[in-house]
């Protein structure tokens, strides 16, 4: 069968709407409000000068300078202190070494008055000149050690002497002190010194002439067991 179509609906158009066209509705939507922006303010650096344009109270600035006096004051007192003990500690010990060399000078030139000067001495000792100066150089040494030994109650025996009897060989010197007494020492060179190899009032041993090779010219006869024999030593 066949569909029946819809009857047509009939719009009836007014002339008006012929002839005027329809007008656009526009829809103005509203302008939205700018944000404002805030910007954070910038740090400023204040400078020296800045720094000292800041006022500061007059109780707080007299604080601040009282303390800095009294931290200045109390330094200064340690380091006055400090330097007071250094100076004390420093006159301590120059009095002290002073002192000292003092005595040592004393006790030096009271010795020189009893036991005389090096020339003096060199003076006294007999031969002296005719010495080898090596031989000189150890008599005179030798000497004012004796002369020491020589002093009691501060004052000099008066027998002191001191000879130089004889060389031999030129290794060998025999040499008298006096002093309360006279004993003989026979002197040995070792090497490039002199050394005494014996020395008393009594003939040396047999045993030091042999192992020495002491001279007969430095002491013609030892003595061996209290029994005196000829020296063997040309």
């Amino acid at each position: 069968m066949a569909q029946k179509k819809a009857p047509r609906k009939n719009h009836n158009i007014k002339p008006e709407e012929v002839i005027v066209a329809h007008k656009k509705v526009v829809v103005l939507k509203p302008k939205a409000v700018p944000k404002k922006v805030i910007k954070k303010p910038k740090k400023k650096h204040l400078g020296l000068r800045k720094y000292g344009k800041i006022r500061v109270r007059q109780s707080v600035f007299f604080s601040i300078i009282s303390i800095i006096l009294a931290i200045a004051v109390a330094i200064t007192w340690v380091r006055v202190q400090e330097s007071v003990r250094d100076t004390t500690a420093n006159l301590d010990a120059s009095a002290r070494t002073a002192n000292s060399t003092y005595v040592i000078a004393k006790k030096e030139a009271d010795l020189i008055k009893i036991i005389g000067t090096k020339l003096q001495r060199q003076s006294e000792i007999k031969n002296y000149q005719s010495a080898p100066t090596d031989l000189q150089k150890f008599v005179t040494s030798d000497y004012k050690q004796f002369k020491q030994q020589c002093i009691a109650n501060g004052k000099l025996s008066d027998d002191v002497g001191y000879e130089v009897s004889s060389v031999i060989y030129d290794s060998f010197a025999v040499v008298k002190r006096t002093c309360n007494g006279t004993d003989t020492a026979i002197l040995k060179k070792f090497g490039d010194k002199w050394a005494v190899a014996f020395s008393g009032n009594v003939l040396p041993p047999c045993s030091v002439t042999n192992d020495l090779n002491i001279p007969q010219g430095a002491s013609y006869y030892c003595e061996q067991n209290s029994v005196m024999y000829i020296n063997p030593n040309p």
